[in-house]
């Protein structure tokens, strides 16, 4: 989509909804971020909601290109927060153990 090619993009675009649905797979980062890049805000931040956020996904999806409508969105930006926040709770607890010598 970026170099000009919205046809073919919306045709992999399509291709890749259908077999998010046939998987059963959309609780996902990158469905997710294919219902925002369709403009289906609500759905992908229903989706961000639930998903179980691994450590580099909080991070990665700061600068996703996939994620550009919804970046701004209030809720968008209370669930990467959120996500952010436990990750550096984790990292202090690590840091903590590490310093303590037991790790």
């Amino acid at each position: 989509m970026n170099i000009g090619k919205t046809k073919e993009a919306k045709e992999k675009i399509e291709h890749a909804v259908k077999e998010y649905k046939e998987r059963n797979d959309i609780l996902s980062y990158d469905y997710a971020g294919i219902c925002a890049l369709n403009g289906d805000k609500e759905k992908a931040i229903n989706i961000l909601s639930k998903f179980d956020w691994q450590w580099g996904s909080p991070y990665l999806i700061q600068h996703d290109k996939l994620f550009d409508n919804i970046r701004n969105e209030k809720e968008f930006k209370d669930i990467l927060r959120k996500a952010l926040d436990e990750k550096k709770r984790l990292r202090d607890r690590i840091n903590k153990i590490e310093a303590d010598g037991k790790l």
